[in-house]
């Protein structure tokens, strides 16, 4: 498929996840700016099921009575689409971690966790959803922690964004997975989308050495834990020498995270995209009362 993201080596062991398993998605996006061309002149077929720009390549007659119509489809795709999807994704691609960099890197035991360049990420997702994505809930869950479902109170999955160390790794851990659980990946991206006015920005900027997500519904944490997995220089904080396990629980968390709202994304993408081609194929289909500009003598039939 045109937009596929090929994973390589064991993804079983997610702590070793290089980020350019999702890098490269985005990278694909905006470097590949030829698909902007490929619209507007009409020369190389996409490879989108059933979705040929060439269907009027055996009929000719289309080129007469439907280029002007044709034309808008193709310019209002490309405009309102495409253009604004390629400009996102290089956002995003400069702002994700450099390629070597494990998704949801955790910083050394005993250490506090740094933001990264969550701005620039957030611009560049906020930039695509808008064009592909309508559904998801930015508040879907609940503000249950884990450990015993009261409400968060700077002592659940939040203390994953402090700038010390997390003296409570284990709980941390447990409320993250929680929450990325129980929310979709259309919702994280919302959360996401909602810019600095929404909790889950604000949540991944985190640079204070209490917990942050004091009532904070499933769908924020899970959007804090996305940001931060993905954004260039962002960490985790480490985990206390008594709960140096609970790394790998905090890393999956952080991968399935990032796996669920790469995933919604790339199938929104595909809808987008074949609903605009449809779109244009529509406008290029012709009058089928029209008399053909075909000579009836030269062969040709009748459209």
């Amino acid at each position: 498929m045109l937009l596929e993201v090929r994973v390589e080596g064991n993804i079983r062991d997610k702590s070793y996840l290089p980020l350019y398993c999702y890098k490269k998605f985005f990278l694909f996006l905006a470097q590949h700016n030829f698909l902007r061309l490929l619209f507007v002149s009409c020369t190389v077929f996409l490879p989108f099921p059933n979705i040929s720009l060439f269907s009027f390549a055996i009929n000719p007659v289309i080129l007469f009575y439907n280029a002007a119509a044709t034309a808008t489809a193709v310019k209002m795709l490309v405009e309102s689409k495409l253009d604004k999807i390629i400009a996102g994704a290089k956002t995003v691609s400069e702002a994700i971690g450099n390629a070597g960099d494990p998704i949801g890197n955790i910083a050394a035991n005993n250490s506090g966790g740094t933001a990264g360049d969550i701005d620039s990420l957030v611009k560049g997702i906020k930039g695509i959803v808008g064009v592909v994505l309508e559904e998801g809930n930015a508040e879907a869950g609940d503000d249950k922690k884990a450990e015993n479902l009261s409400s968060r109170n700077n002592d659940g999955a939040g203390k994953l964004f402090a700038n010390v160390a997390d003296a409570d790794a284990k709980k941390a851990a447990a409320d993250a997975a929680k929450a990325v659980g129980a929310v979709t990946g259309a919702d994280i991206l919302q959360a996401i989308s909602k810019g600095n006015e929404g909790d889950a920005v604000r949540l991944a900027k985190h640079n204070a050495a209490a917990g942050a997500e004091s009532n904070k519904k499933d769908a924020v944490i899970a959007g804090g834990i996305a940001l931060r997995a993905m954004a260039k220089d962002g960490k985790f904080a480490g985990p206390n020498n008594a709960d140096a396990d609970a790394k790998k629980a905090v890393e999956g968390a952080a991968v399935s995270a990032v796996t669920k709202a790469l995933d919604t994304l790339t199938i929104a993408i595909r809808k987008t995209m074949d609903l605009g081609l449809k779109s244009v194929k529509e406008a290029m289909k012709t009058n089928t009362n029209a008399t053909s500009v075909a000579s009836e003598n030269s062969g040709g039939s009748s459209v």
